[in-house]
């Protein structure tokens, strides 16, 4: 019997412990993002039942019940009746009603009057002592009302549950900051923000997928021309660039935003050491200095280059002799032509795609939140051109779950399921590799996105470009 309560005591404890160490470590691993998301919903649905329209917020006022030396105010004679209405109920506990000479006789009766649970307290209120005249003229009475002594159990309930709401989220918070700070560190060397973590508890990868489904959805015609105008007003489309100007002629959004460009619109320059391989906004443009370890997405905003770009790239590919290694990062709107193609002549030697998360990638997001192209999700073209190594990199964004790549067919983006940060998916092309020359269609984007260049050059490579210009794909970005 004795052996039999030593392994009740100590056996089963140490197996229900280990348990669920077990069960916490899968799900941190597995399902973490789903519990995390489904706890702040949870959260929200309790602050809702905690601030609903019954209990206002007059319960939080003093830790008796729901008034605190409330004054108000009510007209009416001195032989009539004061009405008073009190919200929620209250508690048997008043202070008189005092009138203008100080005496005070009362008596209450409440009543429900309504479905919003409000409640009428009737006051009698009479003084001899008062002329005549007075009686029948209006005076003001002011209502003393005292904090009810014992609160009931629902108030009690709701005040804990707000006490509890506010510490499951700083827990979840404190979370979050622990479970993102390995992230966040691969990604840059920067503060996490608080922009970021709230981005982190939105299902957006979900958003992007429904938002997918519905841009390929085909309208019928006379909304076509009122959805595909408003758009085309909203984001300044220049329609006159497409090859098909016809807004009847787009069945889906999708089309729309995949809308070629009239041949020879746009002259690649062949002059230029580097052209521009999108329609966009200019983020950023430099060198790395700090022995390759971070790079910039916007002045001052960081993100980590081995977290970009994988392990095995730039050892592999370069780093010659006497090269800068280079970078711009280019902003496509959601009006933009949403192609890419390639900027100089060069030969592709691998695919890299990075499952991640897709926040959005405008000029105030890339702003605030440090590490976020190293975050979300992006397909890497690594390759070498006459300079050395050299890259293109799609990176998606908001609503932005679709990166297709003409020659890489395979590629599926934003894939329903759990992903690991920092891992990725390899297609090698060879030793020979796929041979590009400027101005050649790699693939596209849906809605707007953004795409990095990293590549090496030598000392004298200089851009013509700098933040906030608009640059068009084949015009000059840069020469040697």
């Amino acid at each position: 019997m004795r052996t039999l309560r030593r392994h009740l005591s100590y056996s089963l404890p140490r197996r229900a412990y280990t348990s669920y160490r077990r069960t916490i470590n899968n799900i941190n691993e597995q399902n973490e993002q789903f519990i995390m998301k489904l706890s702040v919903l949870l959260l929200v649905a309790g602050c809702m039942f905690a601030f609903n329209k019954q209990s206002g917020l007059a319960w939080m006022m003093d830790e008796g019940g729901f008034y605190e030396n409330t004054l108000r105010k009510y007209s009416g004679s001195l032989t009539g009746e004061a009405v008073a209405f009190f919200f929620p109920p209250q508690s048997n506990s008043f202070s008189p009603l005092h009138n203008a000479n100080g005496s005070s006789t009362c008596c209450r009766n409440s009543t429900k009057v309504n479905d919003n649970q409000a409640w009428v307290d009737e006051v009698k209120v009479s003084n001899p002592a008062v002329s005549s005249k007075t009686r029948e003229s209006k005076n003001v009475f002011v209502v003393s009302a005292v904090t009810r002594q014992q609160p009931d159990v629902l108030i009690c309930l709701r005040k804990a549950l707000i006490l509890a709401i506010i510490t499951s989220i700083f827990i979840i918070f404190l979370h979050l900051q622990r479970t993102l700070n390995e992230q966040i560190c691969l990604a840059s060397p920067q503060k996490v923000t608080w922009q970021l973590l709230l981005f982190r508890l939105l299902p957006l990868r979900t958003l992007s997928r429904v938002n997918g489904y519905t841009a390929r959805l085909n309208f019928p015609y006379f909304l076509r021309i009122l959805l595909w105008s408003l758009f085309v007003w909203l984001f300044d489309v220049k329609l006159h660039e497409a090859e098909n100007e016809s807004l009847s002629s787009y069945k889906n959004f999708r089309s729309l935003f995949k809308r070629r460009l009239k041949p020879g619109l746009r002259p690649i320059n062949m002059s230029s050491g580097l052209v521009s391989p999108v329609d966009g906004k200019v983020m950023y443009v430099g060198t790395l200095t700090d022995d390759y370890n971070t790079i910039e997405q916007v002045k001052g905003v960081q993100y980590s280059l081995k977290a970009f770009l994988g392990r095995g790239v730039l050892p592999r590919y370069g780093r010659s002799n006497g090269m800068v290694l280079h970078t711009a990062v280019l902003y496509l709107s959601p009006g933009d032509y949403h192609h890419f193609h390639s900027p100089a002549d060069w030969r592709l030697h691998l695919y890299r795609h990075f499952p991640g998360e897709l926040v959005t990638v405008s000029p105030w997001a890339v702003k605030h939140m440090p590490g976020l192209l190293a975050l979300n999700e992006r397909v890497l073209l690594s390759g070498q051109w006459e300079h050395g190594y050299f890259s293109l990199t799609a990176v998606g964004a908001l609503n932005v779950g679709s990166i297709y790549i003409d020659k890489y067919e395979e590629l599926k983006t934003n894939v329903k399921g759990h992903y690991k940060f920092n891992t990725y998916t390899d297609k090698h092309l060879g030793k020979v590799g796929d041979q590009l020359v400027r101005g050649d269609h790699i693939g596209g984007f849906n809605i707007g996105s953004t795409v990095v260049l990293i590549f090496e050059a030598p000392s004298s490579f200089q851009f013509n470009i700098k933040p906030g210009d608009s640059v068009k794909y084949g015009e000059s970005i840069g020469t040697i």
